[in-house]
C-alpha cells in the first residue's frame, strides 16, 4: 500500500484522524489477547487530538488506559511470578488460563469472539469474585450465562 497516493489522512499529521479510540473493553481486550498469544510486554501511544495530548485532549479516555494499565500492574505479576494450573478443556471462542499467586487462584477468561458466547460451565459456581470493579456487569453474565463479545475477565476463586 502506497500511503502517499492517494494522501490518506493517517499519513498526513496537518490533519484529524478518521476513526475513533478505542473503547476501555477495547484496549483491555487487546492488551490480553496479546499477553496470552506470546507478547512480552505492550506499548500504549499517547495519541493527540487536535494537538493536543491525549491527557488534555480527551481526560476521560486517558482515565481508562490509566486504569488498564494499573490492572495490567497487578495481573502481570500473577501471569509472570505465579503457577499455571490445569484447567477444564474450554471450547471456542474462550480462551482461559488459571493460575496460583500468593496463595490465591485466578482465572483469565477471553472472549475471543464477536459474539456473546455461551459462559462455560466451570465458571458457573457461586465462589468465584470478579475482580476490578465488573462485579455488576459479572452478575449479569451469570444471570443470562452469556458472555460479552470481545471481553476479558479476571476471577478469583474465593477460599
Amino acid at each position: 500500500m502506497n500511503w502517499r497516493k492517494p494522501l490518506y489522512k493517517q499519513y498526513r499529521p496537518d490533519t484529524d484522524r478518521i476513526g475513533r479510540f478505542p473503547t476501555k473493553d477495547e484496549i483491555k481486550f487487546m492488551s490480553y489477547d496479546a499477553l496470552f498469544n506470546g507478547a512480552n510486554g505492550l506499548f500504549y501511544f499517547i495519541y493527540t487530538s487536535k494537538g493536543k495530548p491525549l491527557p488534555q485532549a480527551k481526560p476521560e479516555t486517558w482515565e481508562y488506559i490509566k486504569e488498564i494499565i494499573s490492572e495490567l500492574a497487578f495481573t502481570t505479576k500473577i501471569l509472570s511470578k505465579g503457577t499455571e494450573l490445569e484447567i477444564d478443556e474450554i471450547e471456542s471462542p474462550f480462551l482461559a488460563k488459571s493460575y496460583y499467586f500468593e496463595e490465591e487462584t485466578y482465572i483469565f477468561l477471553i472472549n475471543r469472539s464477536d459474539q456473546y458466547a455461551k459462559l462455560p460451565k466451570l465458571f458457573k459456581k457461586s465462589n468465584l469474585s470478579v475482580l476490578f470493579n465488573e462485579k455488576t456487569k459479572f452478575k449479569k453474565i451469570l444471570k443470562k450465562y452469556t458472555v460479552p463479545p470481545y471481553s476479558v475477565w479476571i476471577i478469583k476463586k474465593d477460599r
